[in-house]
C-alpha cells in the first residue's frame, strides 16, 4: 500500500476519527486546527440517536446514521485499546416521552414512521416507565423505549482520540487553514494563519461549519454546512443513578433531552437557534440568597 501524506483540516470528532483510522493504516497524517477537540465536539451531549433523530424527509440520511451507530462499539473498543482512555459508551437505550396530548400525537406519528422503517419502538406503560426511571414525574401520555439509540461521553471521546492519534504519530498543527489552493493533480497548498504553507498530497476537509471561513473552496463545498446554535447546561446529580437512561421529551412542541453520565453529571439541552456563530450563553446567573 502506498503511504500518503494527508492533511486533515479540522480536529473535531470527524477529523480526529479520520486521522486515527488513516494513521492505523500507515499513512502520514497532519491535523490542522487552532483548538482541537473543542467546538461542537466539546459542547455536544454525545447522543448516538439515529432513530430519535429520524425525519420524515431524510430516510437516506437515517440509514447512513444507523450504519454509523452500528460501528460505534467496535470503534470505541479499538480506540480505548490504544489510548487507554475510556469513551463512556453506554448502551442502555433512549426513553422518549411526550409531555402533553399534542406532543403524544406527534410522537405517535413518528413512532409509526419509525416502525415502518424497521426501527423498534417499544411503548411503555406508566408502571414500566416508573420501573426504568423512578425519579421521572408524570404521568406522560406517551412513553417508549428505543434500544438502538445510545450515548457516549463526547469529552472523554475527544481525550481518547487526542491520545490515540498522538501515539500513532499523527502531527497536530495548532493553526487555522486560511485557504486551499490546487496546483495540479495531487498537488495542494494550505495557507495557514501564520502564513506558512503546507503541501499534503490529499486534503480531508473536516472543519464543520467553519468550512465557509476557508478560502479557495468551491462554493458548493464552502456553503454546504452552516452553524446552528444549541445551548446545554450540565448539572451534578446527588446520585449517579438519579437518571439511568437518555431521556428525550417533547414538551409543548419543543424537544428536550437529558443525558446521564456515569459520574452523576446530567447534560441537559433544548435550544436550537439560527444565529450564526454567536456563542454567548443565555442562561442567567442565579441571584445570591
Amino acid at each position: 500500500m502506498t503511504k500518503l501524506q494527508i492533511g486533515v483540516v479540522g480536529g473535531g470528532v470527524a477529523g480526529l476519527s479520520a486521522a486515527f483510522r488513516l494513521a492505523k493504516h500507515g499513512h502520514d497524517i497532519t491535523v490542522f486546527d487552532p483548538n482541537p477537540a473543542m467546538g461542537a465536539s466539546h459542547a455536544a451531549a454525545g447522543m448516538l440517536a439515529p432513530a430519535s433523530e429520524a425525519n420524515f424527509s431524510e430516510v437516506p440520511l437515517l440509514r447512513l446514521m444507523q450504519h454509523s451507530n452500528e460501528l460505534w462499539p467496535e470503534f470505541a473498543a479499538e480506540l480505548e485499546e490504544i489510548s487507554r482512555v475510556p469513551v463512556g459508551l453506554r448502551m442502555e437505550g433512549t426513553l422518549v416521552i411526550g409531555y402533553e396530548p399534542n406532543d403524544a400525537r406527534d410522537l405517535e406519528r413518528l413512532a409509526e414512521f419509525q416502525n415502518e422503517l424497521g426501527i423498534e419502538v417499544t411503548r411503555l406503560t406508566r408502571h414500566q416507565l416508573k420501573e426504568l426511571e423512578p425519579e421521572l414525574g408524570g404521568p406522560f401520555p406517551f412513553a417508549a423505549m428505543i434500544d438502538s439509540d445510545n450515548q457516549l461521553d463526547n469529552r472523554a471521546l475527544m481525550k481518547s482520540l487526542l491520545k490515540a492519534t498522538e501515539l500513532l504519530g499523527v502531527r497536530l498543527v495548532r493553526q487555522a487553514v486560511k485557504s486551499v489552493h490546487s496546483l495540479g493533480p495531487n498537488i495542494y497548498e494550505l495557507y495557514l494563519d501564520d502564513d506558512k504553507i503546507a503541501r499534503p498530497e490529499i486534503i480531508l476537509l473536516a472543519a464543520g461549519s467553519y468550512l465557509g471561513d476557508i478560502g479557495g473552496l468551491p462554493a458548493p463545498i464552502s456553503s454546504s454546512i452552516r452553524p446552528v446554535k444549541g445551548q446545554i447546561i450540565r448539572v451534578q446529580a446527588p446520585s449517579p443513578t438519579l437518571l439511568r437512561h437518555v431521556v428525550r421529551s417533547k414538551t409543548y412542541g419543543k424537544t428536550l433531552y437529558m443525558v446521564p453520565r456515569v459520574s452523576g453529571e446530567i447534560v441537559i439541552g433544548a435550544t436550537q437557534e439560527e444565529v450564526g456563530f454567536d456563542m454567548t450563553a443565555k442562561v442567567g446567573q442565579l441571584p445570591k440568597c
